[in-house]
């Protein structure tokens, strides 16, 4: 049932099989179950729920056999990352053409005036010329 095409419907039965899968993957792991029941609360024991794991594992058992048996594979199938055009190749990102979405306003940055100095080639050119930016 391993169809990376079809989306997961995620049950209580998946999330035993996820459960399972997790225990499967991980041998190594102990639960402890005095921990899990105290976690779990609603008034669990460490029976009530070592019964509950009891069929978690065996499904794991069977996760287990069905890979070593070579009946579903080791390895997931990668997730895809982008979708294929009919001729195999990856489509390209849309881009916004002008116009299109919220415009921005520009920063405008005022300046502050600067003072110009005069030269001593301009001074010596106004005294020359016998005129002056000063009237009395």
């Amino acid at each position: 049932m391993s169809n990376n095409k079809k989306k997961i419907t995620w049950t209580a039965e998946k999330y035993q099989r996820l459960l399972a899968a997790t225990i499967a993957a991980h041998p190594e792991i102990k639960i402890n179950y005095n921990h899990v029941a105290a976690m779990f609360g609603e008034g669990a024991t460490y029976d009530s729920i070592e019964t509950r794991f009891r069929n978690v594992k065996r499904e794991a058992k069977i996760l287990q056999a069905e890979i070593e048996s070579g009946s579903r594979p080791a390895v997931a199938p990668p997730t895809p990352r982008k979708r294929k055009l009919a001729n195999g190749s990856a489509p390209s990102t849309p881009r916004k053409i002008g116009g299109a979405g919220r415009a921005r306003k520009m920063a405008t940055v005022e300046k502050t005036p600067v003072k110009q100095e005069s030269t001593q080639e301009e001074d010596s050119i106004v005294a020359w010329s016998g005129s002056s930016d000063y009237s009395d």
